[in-house]
């Protein structure tokens, strides 16, 4: 026997009641078991029919799910095709479009290059006709700017040549004069440093001359003491 019964004891509240066995005149007490076997068969029969229809139900909606997968799956499928075809045409419209604007863009260019090629031609013709007369006036100015600038030169170079012609001369003649003095004022003193070293050179060969004539004098009086010695 279990010693832990619960907080209840409903196995004992169980095992009483379905051991109860009402007497004949006990109307109440099987009203009451009567009642719960009522009440258990009709709770055991929803029970079953419940699972059953859960089942049923669960099988319905997975059928429902693929079938509502599969609408959605189509119906993605065709929204795309449609759009990939409504984009497919857009794209070729906007080509056409662009290859239309491109060419009647290119027709324009070509014609505003030809307007524009002739006004440069235009152009280019009356610059090159003024570029030309003023060429020719430029190469007469500077024509007579250059004999002009040849005579002054000339001029210039003659007047020139004269002045130095006459600094040259005088610069000579005052160099020449010049390298005279100096030429002679050398010469003085080169004279006078000749007389002086020839005096010095005099007097040192007189100094070592004495000094030969007492060192031999010291040698012969040291040979005579020597052979005095002996």
């Amino acid at each position: 026997m279990s010693i832990d019964k619960g907080m209840f004891n409903f196995q004992g509240v169980m095992n009483k009641f379905y051991g109860y066995e009402p007497g004949k005149d006990d109307s109440e007490g099987r009203a009451i078991k009567n009642s719960f076997m009522a009440n258990m068969v009709q709770s055991g029969f929803d029970a079953q029919m419940a699972k059953d229809m859960a089942q049923q139900q669960s099988g319905i909606a997975q059928s429902n799910m693929t079938l509502a997968a599969d609408l959605e799956a189509r119906n993605t499928a065709t929204n795309m095709k449609q759009e990939f075809n409504y984009g497919m045409q857009s794209m070729g419209a906007q080509y056409e479009y662009q290859n239309k604007f491109a060419n009647n863009q290119y027709n324009r260019d070509l014609g505003t290059l030809a307007a524009t090629g002739e006004e440069n031609r235009k152009s280019i013709g009356a610059t090159g006709a003024q570029d030309r007369l003023t060429s020719v006036v430029q190469g007469e100015q500077q024509r007579l700017n250059t004999e002009t600038a040849g005579t002054e030169q000339r001029k210039g170079i003659q007047e020139t040549g004269s002045q130095q012609r006459e600094t040259d001369s005088n610069r000579i003649g005052a160099e020449g004069t010049e390298e005279r003095l100096n030429i002679g004022a050398r010469g003085e003193e080169d004279r006078k440093g000749f007389v002086t070293q020839g005096e010095q050179a005099r007097e040192t060969l007189g100094y070592q001359d004495k000094l030969a004539a007492s060192k031999a004098n010291r040698e012969s009086a040291r040979s005579r003491t020597m052979a005095r010695s002996f």
